[in-house]
């Protein structure tokens, strides 16, 4: 395959500091970085690149998923109450699963993020083991983080620090690595103060990132205070500098005005997950006062067991209605903000903002390209009247993205993965599954 890949005549969504939308822009690209960003016919031939044509197509940066995740099960227990249905299905799967399961798990969500238009997954397995060869082999950009904790009557469900540890310096110096490993907690709930303790140091000592739950429902939160002395988690973070910019919290429903200060005085991020909050019926996330006081955002999808679909076009969407609904305002969250958080803001929130997130030269090749010859996605209407922005948030859905690159190599071509068998994926994930659930009483 030659070195140099052009994408040429597409309808070239930049999200650079300035917005740019290019009619009939090339992208070109130089082994995994983006070499130029150039409007209609300022590209001409050289006649040794590749050439991926992207008329009639939407060409935008790679969607960031800041929250998944890969336990290979989805859709189980509706209706069920919170704490039944978790510990029905998401603690005793968790423990039911090994190496094996994990990795295919991983490779069964990571076709579904890519064939999304997911260029970069935050993914919270179990355990990490076996998640980490998927990410590799399926070509995705990755940032793994166990479901840890140190609660002995959750030891089977949860990574323990010990295994996060040995995973980690394992992986070695991650600067650069498509791949890269954290330290991650499930819930404070299901942890100790040592165990924070010693995750802030080793996560110091390694410079990677911490990422865990927090504040998702009153009953949680008032589990904290039996084990923190205290509801506002964020707050006893803080006062125990845990916090940081390598720290990534999810959901914070609950955050308290005070807590969402500390968060911005200190760097730390938060991934909003729209669709899990509304499967269950918790509050509204207050995501317009968070951006407002200055919170680094993303969004995630949150896992298939826990809210059915890994679209972030939906998630864009939903973030968008939400927040709407809950001011009673339809001007507020517009689609040019929904769709920031999810690739700059969440490359930002990840610490990969100078890599991914924006087409622009020197970042990584990360591309998505929707194909838009679809009743749906017509009209499209440019100049004073353009719709662009909008029509790839509310219109848009994953399987409308036709060729997915990442890191330079085409890991999508026709809504066909490249890299890996996707048939065999769904054999095995159907097979491990139906043995799992079998044990589930």
């Amino acid at each position: 395959m030659p070195k140099k890949m052009v994408v040429t005549n597409g309808v070239v969504v930049t999200m650079n500091p300035k917005g740019d939308v290019l009619y009939g822009g090339t992208i070109v690209i130089d082994d995994d970085r983006i070499s130029a960003v150039l409007p209609k016919g300022a590209w001409k031939i050289e006649g040794n690149e590749e050439i991926i044509e992207a008329g009639g197509m939407m060409v935008i940066p790679g969607l960031v998923n800041s929250h998944i995740h890969s336990r290979p099960f989805r859709a189980l227990g509706d209706g069920l109450p919170t704490s039944e249905w978790h510990n029905r299905y998401a603690q005793t799967l968790s423990a039911l699963m090994n190496e094996e399961s994990t990795y295919w798990g991983a490779l069964w969500a990571f076709a579904e993020n890519i064939k999304g238009g997911v260029t970069c997954a935050a993914d919270m397995p179990p355990s990490v083991a076996g998640s980490d060869r998927a990410a590799w082999e399926i070509g995705i950009r990755a940032i793994l983080f166990p479901h840890g904790g140190s609660d002995p009557k959750q030891k089977a469900a949860n990574e323990d620090l010990e295994t996060s540890i040995a995973n980690i310096e394992k992986a070695g110096d991650q600067k650069g690595k498509r791949v890269k490993i954290w330290f991650g907690f499930g819930h404070p709930s299901e942890c100790d103060k040592e165990y924070y303790t010693k995750m802030r140091e080793y996560a110091t000592k390694f410079k990677t990132g911490i990422c865990g739950h927090v504040s998702s429902s009153r009953k949680e939160v008032a589990i904290y205070s039996q084990i923190y002395g205290t509801e506002a988690i964020v707050e006893y973070f803080y006062e125990t500098g845990f916090l940081g910019k390598d720290v990534v919290l999810v959901h914070g429903v609950l955050l308290s005005p005070k807590e969402i200060k500390l968060m911005v005085e200190t760097g730390t991020a938060l991934c909003h997950c729209p669709s899990s909050v509304m499967r269950v019926g918790h509050k509204v996330t207050p995501v317009i006062e968070m951006l407002e006081a200055g919170v680094s955002l993303g969004l995630g999808t949150d896992g298939p067991l826990s809210t059915y679909r890994m679209d972030m076009f939906e998630i864009m969407r939903l973030t968008c209605f939400l927040q709407r609904i809950h001011r009673s305002d339809g001007t507020v969250m517009p689609a040019s903000k929904a769709l920031e958080l999810a690739t700059i803001g969440g490359a930002k929130i990840l610490g990969l903002a100078n890599e991914i997130g924006s087409l622009e030269v020197g970042k990584k090749a990360d591309i998505a390209l929707i194909n838009l010859q679809q009743p749906h996605l017509a009209p499209l209407a440019t100049g004073k009247h353009s719709n662009i922005i909008a029509l790839l948030v509310f219109s848009c859905s994953a399987g409308d993205v036709d060729t997915v690159i990442i890191d330079g190599k085409v890991v999508m071509r026709g809504r066909r993965l490249q890299m890996v068998n996707e048939g065999e994926i769904l054999s095995r994930v159907n097979e491990l599954a139906s043995k799992a659930l079998a044990k589930v009483i």
